[in-house]
């Protein structure tokens, strides 16, 4: 190749910023729009994305039986290895599902309890105006399916649920029920009494609480659930919890 075909391979090669300047330029009500679309979804997040809570706690993990001598000598008696795997028995307990089922429990995370005044409906916790008895419940009904209340006057409240038929028959129901009293149909069997210290909220007009099975809390409560190593040596775990319900962080 000639020196003159080299050079005006390079020249072809080159990019024309002043070409690629006025395509741009031609172009800039779709660089505009974009702009706008993009900044206006930005805004739309921050205004209705729920808060996600976050709560840390450290476990320390000793060796009850780890010797008490020179370095060499924790080496030759496993005591090393022996407290590494003391912090991988104590992960795979914290992890367990018999831990995070107590967990569960203690909590009351097999019901949860959302503010459906607000879009979208924020989780509410502990401070309620109103305590839930779950007598029993089809297993259709749980995971998902809402319950909604609306309190109605100083003693009653309307209970709504609608059923959509996906796995049972399509079932609806709107009735209006005094606190304390039994709610039984051949779907579920509620108590909801009203709160003696914790008084309704006027700015809201709605609630409803979903009720799961607990395979599935569990399932919920180990997804918010970081189980690592604190430290190279592994003898301090790391718990982190996150979650929209600041109380359950």
């Amino acid at each position: 190749m000639s020196r003159i075909e080299a050079q005006r391979k390079i020249n072809e090669d080159e990019i024309d910023l002043v070409k690629v300047f006025h395509a741009l330029r031609d172009k800039w009500f779709y660089f505009m729009l974009s702009f706008i679309i993009f900044g206006a979804l930005a805004v739309v997040y921050l205004l209705f994305a729920l808060p996600v809570y976050e709560g840390t706690s450290s476990i320390i993990v000793k060796d009850a039986k780890a010797p008490g001598g020179d370095a060499s000598q924790i080496i030759n008696d496993g005591g090393m290895f022996g407290s590494q795997t003391n912090v991988s028995n104590q992960k795979a307990i914290l992890g367990s599902y018999s831990v995070l089922s107590k967990v569960v429990q203690n909590l009351h995370l097999r019901t949860l309890v959302y503010n459906e005044t607000s879009y979208p409906p924020y989780p509410l916790y502990k401070r309620l105006p109103f305590a839930k008895e779950i007598i029993s419940i089809n297993k259709f009904y749980q995971n998902g399916q809402k319950f909604y209340i609306k309190p109605s006057g100083l003693n009653k409240f309307e209970l709504k649920c609608e059923y959509d038929g996906s796995k049972m028959p399509e079932f609806t129901y709107n009735e209006l029920h005094t606190w304390g009293q039994p709610i039984k149909t051949k779907y579920f069997e509620f108590m909801i009494t009203k709160s003696d210290t914790v008084k309704f909220d006027p700015e809201i007009t709605g609630y409803s609480f979903v009720c799961y099975d607990e395979p599935t809390a569990v399932s919920n409560s180990f997804g918010h659930l970081t189980i690592e190593d604190a430290d190279k040596i592994g003898t301090i775990i790391n718990l982190t919890y996150k979650d929209n319900l600041p109380a359950g962080s």
